[in-house]
């Protein structure tokens, strides 16, 4: 562990990086061990303990793999423009065990794990503001949220679950807990909100967020700005806040989650060839070709329908069927290419906005050949 807080002790860390903080217990008798990079303890007298633009990283706990707060601690926990990334826990909270205050704002949560509340777990009152969890898992329930007790305040929030689909499960409310929605939240499966839980979709959009991988993206926090595209951008509710995690402003209408989609062209100045070819997701395909097709390139989808495929027919012709993302059309050239021995390639098509042409039957002429799809950044 790397700090152990003791109530009463009020303190703030700011522009500080954690990581690697580890306390597991030896055995399966001896008592739970928590927050693998802060623990606040019980103690005497109540505190408030602020972070603000801190990275917490890579920590893990057997309870609040990052940081644990105990329910006796009487303590106000508060996190401003922080980000909490690829902490584990073997119980509760991933990323944040919190059984006492808590207040988030402008912070992101990315690929933490628990059993219960992948990127939080907690159990008294908490405040949810313009936060970004994605990629986020959990065993049981809550890949982003677990509400075990207590009053949940969330708003202007991205909740991706553990890959941003349908099938997402992001947060839990148990019968002793209670969430408040305000302004807009955008949740990638709305229907959890409505079969059994109790909860209103009302202020809830519904899809993909479609962000950036996780990344240094400006200010001193690793972040996930909104793509182009993105069902996050302008839809947000309006604020006091006039800058966003990074400490870039909020034009014109405010975006959902920590982070603000600053325009196309800031995005292409941002592009260089070493991000274009880069897998920020580790899925084996580059960033560009991500955004060219419409897949995730914040989180592993190899198998995703929107990749190319070649299949061939009983003439030896070949069917050649690949994603569109209409929001790339303008900056991308989609070239499709053939190769007889992976060294010499052959473009045999080429558009700037192949939206009705996704699907290509290749003539025998190239039976055999290899076939590859490359995304051509289009610059000034």
């Amino acid at each position: 562990r790397i700090f152990e807080i003791v109530s009463g002790a009020s303190t703030t860390l700011h522009g500080i990086t954690l990581k690697n903080g580890y306390v597991k217990r030896n055995s399966i008798t001896a008592p739970l061990r928590a927050g693998g990079a802060i623990l606040v303890s019980a103690g005497e007298g109540v505190a408030t303990i602020s972070l603000l633009s801190c990275n917490l990283l890579e920590n893990s706990a057997d309870t609040g793999g990052a940081i644990y707060v105990s329910s006796q601690s009487g303590t106000t926990i508060l996190l401003s423009e922080c980000t909490i990334a690829f902490s584990s826990s073997n119980y509760f909270g991933g990323g944040i065990s919190c059984g006492s205050s808590l207040s988030l704002s402008q912070c992101t949560f990315y690929r933490n794990t628990a059993d219960m509340g992948g990127g939080i777990w907690v159990s008294g009152m908490t405040s949810i503001d313009s936060c970004t969890f994605y990629g986020n898992e959990s065993g049981f329930n809550g890949e982003d949220v677990s509400i075990f007790a207590g009053t949940t305040h969330l708003s202007n929030t991205i909740l991706g679950g553990k890959n941003g689909s349908p099938s997402a499960d992001p947060i839990f409310t148990s019968d002793d807990a209670s969430l408040v929605l305000g302004g807009e939240n955008l949740v990638a499966r709305t229907n959890f909100f409505t079969s059994g839980y109790g909860i209103s979709a009302t202020g809830i959009i519904e899809g993909n967020p479609r962000l950036n991988p996780l990344g240094k993206h400006g200010g001193s926090t690793l972040t996930m700005p909104p793509l182009p595209g993105s069902p996050a951008i302008d839809t947000g509710i309006s604020s006091t806040r006039n800058f966003d995690q990074r400490g870039l402003a909020v034009l014109m209408t405010r975006d959902i989650g920590a982070t603000e989609f600053q325009g196309l062209d800031s995005f292409l100045a941002s592009i260089d060839s070493i991000r274009w070819e880069s897998d920020g997701d580790g899925d084996g395909i580059p960033f560009g070709i991500e955004i060219a097709l419409g897949t995730d390139p914040a989180l592993p989808d190899p198998s995703n329908s929107a990749n190319l495929t070649v299949k061939a027919d009983a003439n030896s012709s070949r069917t050649i069927n690949f994603g569109y993302n209409r929001h790339a059309v303008g900056y991308v050239e989609w070239v499709l290419e053939c190769s007889r021995n992976l060294f010499e390639w052959e473009p045999f098509f080429r558009s700037n906005d192949p939206q009705e042409a996704t699907t290509i039957t290749e003539l025998n002429s190239y039976s055999g050949s290899y076939y590859r799809l490359r995304a051509v950044l289009l610059k000034n």
